[in-house]
C-alpha cells in the first residue's frame, strides 16, 4: 500500500490557512473545525467543517513550522494548503481490519492549520458558514448537532 495525500476539491469555501483563531473539536463520534474566512472572501462568516460518521480523529503537533516531521509530509502533505485526503490510507485499513466497516465508506482527511494538524477518518464532510467568532461558530455546531 502506498499512501498519498491529495488536495481535496469539494467546492468548499476557502479559509485563512494562517488563522491563529482556528478551533477544533473532536469527540468519539464527530469532529469539527471552525476557521476564519480567507481574507479575499467577501463572506465574513466563519467556515465550519463538520465531519460525521467519525471512526477516528486526532489533532495536535506538528504545527506549521514542524509539519515536515509529520509521517504524511513526504507523501503529499507538504503540498496541501487547504484540506487533503489520504488515498490508500493505512489508518483506514487499520480501522476496518476485522470489522464489517468497508474501507470504501470512509475517507481519511488531513487539515493542516497554523497551530495544529487535524486528521479525521469519517464517512462524510460538510461545510457551513456561521456568523461570529470561530469559537462561537464551533459551539453552535457542536451543541446544535
Amino acid at each position: 500500500m502506498s499512501e498519498v495525500v491529495i488536495e481535496l476539491e469539494l467546492g468548499l469555501p476557502h479559509w485563512d490557512p494562517n488563522d491563529p483563531e482556528a478551533v477544533v473539536y473532536v469527540d468519539e463520534r464527530r469532529a469539527a473545525a471552525a476557521l476564519n474566512p480567507h481574507p479575499d472572501d467577501a463572506d465574513r462568516r466563519a467556515v465550519v467543517l463538520v465531519w460525521s460518521g467519525c471512526r477516528w480523529a486526532a489533532h495536535g503537533a506538528p504545527n506549521d513550522e514542524g509539519r515536515r516531521a509529520h509521517r504524511l509530509h513526504s507523501k503529499g502533505l507538504n503540498g496541501i494548503l487547504w484540506l487533503g485526503t489520504v488515498r490508500e490510507s493505512s489508518t483506514v485499513e487499520g480501522i476496518c481490519a476485522g470489522r464489517a466497516t468497508s474501507a470504501d465508506s470512509l475517507k481519511h482527511y488531513v487539515l493542516p492549520l497554523k497551530e495544529t494538524t487535524l486528521e479525521v477518518v469519517a464517512e462524510d464532510l460538510r461545510a457551513v458558514r456561521l456568523a461570529g467568532p470561530t469559537r462561537q461558530a464551533l459551539v453552535s455546531v457542536v451543541v446544535g448537532s
